[in-house]
């Protein structure tokens, strides 16, 4: 049992949710994005960061993070289970990443306050969420590779979605605005982010090996 009402969980996205702060972020000055995951293997989990350089295309760093998963799954408030982990896995990092994707959701949360944005206001680095589902919002035009996604007529978020790859729902964590997440999403080619790749691939590698 935990010792958290669903009151005091929504209370707490609010809360949070009003740090957030939405800062343009120039795309050619991004060299170094982190992607961070979570594998899980009965009650352990494994936290993977992973460093994805933007001009060799390859991983910079790595590191990982294992402890036990203190808290159930409960759609909308995964940050209560993966927040703290992830934050560890990337201060771990021998370099400090540009960017930070985050497996999950950003703004674009029935409370404005997914995991991605737990993460992003506790490093005050750049973070964005890509959630491989939608919570909530209207998807809008599919122009190119992208369609904005609101809520109550705010855009909060984009489907990024490339012939022969994964679709993800990209919005804010935090220090990045809405508006900047398609020249963002261009760093990669608008395919699946190849640093969230990796990350989910070397947690689920290492989670098998405890």
């Amino acid at each position: 049992m935990f010792s958290f009402t669903r009151d005091q969980l929504l209370e707490e996205q609010e809360r949070i949710a009003k740090k957030v702060r939405l800062r343009h972020v120039d795309a050619e000055s991004i060299r170094a994005v982190c992607g961070v995951d979570i594998s899980y293997s009965d009650k352990r989990l494994v936290a993977c960061a992973a460093i994805w350089n933007r001009d060799t295309k390859d991983i910079a760093a790595v590191s990982f993070h294992s402890s036990k998963a203190n808290f159930p799954y409960i759609p909308s408030f995964l940050y209560k289970r993966e927040f703290m982990p992830m934050v560890k896995v990337v201060r771990r990092l021998e370099v400090r990443p540009d960017l930070v994707l985050v497996d999950g959701h950003g703004i674009l949360h029935p409370k404005k306050a997914g995991l991605a944005v737990f993460v992003g206001v506790a490093l005050g680095i750049p973070t964005i969420g890509v959630a491989k589902t939608l919570l909530v919002g209207e998807i809008g035009h599919m122009k190119g590779f992208l369609a904005p996604i609101s809520i109550k007529s705010e855009r909060l978020g984009w489907l990024v979605q490339k012939e022969g790859s994964r679709k993800y729902y990209f919005s804010p964590g935090n220090l990045v605005r809405v508006d900047d997440l398609p020249m963002l999403a261009s760093i990669w080619g608008y395919g699946y982010p190849p640093p969230l790749t990796h990350a989910d691939k070397m947690s689920r590698e290492k989670v098998y090996q405890q």
